[in-house]
């Protein structure tokens, strides 16, 4: 595991232990003798300048891009893959809804990334509300994507980062490398879950946890300008926010 000293965001080494969650992900453990159920425990920490929480300890980077890469993430949810998919379509379809209404009366995107699209739902719905548009999109399990259309290197003038950013190592550096492909007024969409989100946002998958003010935080630290911020039903995180 690996021991932070200082915030992955901004830096801050004033940060304090915030909150330890207990009982998930019940795994075997060879004790040579037998095996034996066991649990995870995850510890987070807060920062005190920019009031994100991040885990700490974590796994090293390369654990937790093995993590994801190889399935193990979708292996450790407590849902059938009938669940997990009819869950990942309705979540799609409300997202679509949201940024359809957000382009009313604008010009609409021509070039759209969904980064971390899982089974390419929304990458689905965008490029039917969207016909005109490229709509591609990214993923660390590409066993897992049903999808045709993956990500090049093309300008983009939509990204969208659906319940992807609580689980990478540097949102930042996620956010810089994302900003650079942008056209001029390009959108980026962003939800999170919140500390209070419904499900839950404490677990190991969760590498970091977002309030709105830590979130908006990382968004102008990336140099976008935040549109629109708002929390749905379950405490869900959602911001728009511009180049």
């Amino acid at each position: 595991m690996v021991k932070l000293e200082k915030c992955p965001i901004c830096e801050a080494v004033e940060i304090r232990p915030s909150h330890q969650s207990f009982g998930e992900l019940p795994i075997l453990v060879d004790y040579g003798f037998g095996k034996l159920g066991a649990s995870v425990s995850v510890s987070y920490s807060e920062c005190l300048r920019c009031g994100v929480e991040f885990q700490n300890p974590r796994m090293p980077d390369d654990d937790v891009t093995k993590f994801y890469s190889e399935g193990f993430y979708r292996k450790a949810i407590k849902a059938t893959e009938k669940e997990m998919d009819l869950d990942e379509f309705n979540r799609a379809e409300r997202i679509t809804g949201k940024i359809s209404r957000f382009y009313e009366g604008k010009l609409l995107p021509n070039s759209c990334l969904d980064f971390g699209c899982g089974k390419g739902h929304l990458v689905t719905q965008l490029s039917a509300k969207f016909p005109d548009a490229a709509v591609n999109g990214v993923d660390y399990d590409w066993d897992y994507t049903d999808i045709v259309q993956r990500d090049s290197d093309y300008m983009l003038d939509l990204i969208t980062l659906i319940h992807s950013l609580e689980h990478v190592i540097s949102p930042l550096d996620i956010l810089d490398s994302l900003v650079e492909r942008f056209e001029e007024g390009g959108h980026l969409v962003i939800e999170v879950p919140s500390s209070t989100a419904i499900g839950g946002a404490y677990r190991l998958a969760h590498t970091f946890v977002f309030t709105a003010p830590s979130l908006v935080y990382l968004c102008k630290l990336a140099g976008l300008e935040v549109l629109s911020i708002e929390a749905d039903n379950n405490n869900n995180i959602m911001v728009i926010c511009r180049k």
